[in-house]
């Protein structure tokens, strides 16, 4: 049985080996978001179907952080594209922080930013609707337990460890 204390767990591995691939959905267009706040109160967001797939052909894909903050992926070891389930992303990342916070449980799911280019906005008392219908993407975040994410339609399909890779409890 593997131990998940998070500060009892190190991983190794090789340069030589294969790095680890992740597949994963970051969201899914049309569901609903949590209550976002911002200076006009607060509001719930609603990506539209193809506007990420428009993102991307415009202008490519997009590099992945954790928590928005630290690059795991270069835009060379990412595969992103929007399929009939939702924004799908295969990257190779190398990061062993990461994989241990996988194999630990310590990840929530996925995040987004981008800059909004056509929205449409209804009230909706006690909070506005904000569809967006165009959008640049910026960058997909893993997201661990340290932040929440706003689109809970995220999942973690698979994570391919390489055979080598170590895991010391």
């Amino acid at each position: 049985m593997i131990n998940k204390s998070w500060r009892q767990k190190s991983i190794e591995f090789s340069k030589t080996m294969q790095s680890p691939k992740l597949d994963f959905y970051v969201t899914v267009p049309g569901r609903v978001s949590q209550l976002i706040e911002d200076k006009n109160g607060i509001y719930k967001e609603v990506i539209s179907p193809g506007a990420f797939q428009e993102s991307i052909i415009k202008n490519g894909v997009v590099p992945i952080y954790l928590n928005h903050i630290r690059k795991l992926a270069d835009i060379d070891k990412v595969e992103l594209w929007e399929d009939a389930i939702g924004l799908r992303c295969i990257a190779e990342i190398n990061d062993i922080d990461l994989l241990a916070k996988i194999l630990c449980g310590k990840i929530k799911g996925c995040s987004f930013s981008f800059h909004s280019i056509r929205e449409e906005t209804v009230d909706n008392f006690p909070y506005r609707i904000r569809n967006i219908k165009k959008l640049k993407l910026n960058e997909v975040s893993i997201v661990d337990d340290t932040m929440e994410p706003v689109h809970h339609s995220s999942s973690l399909m698979s994570a391919v460890i390489p055979d080598k890779l170590q895991v010391k409890i």
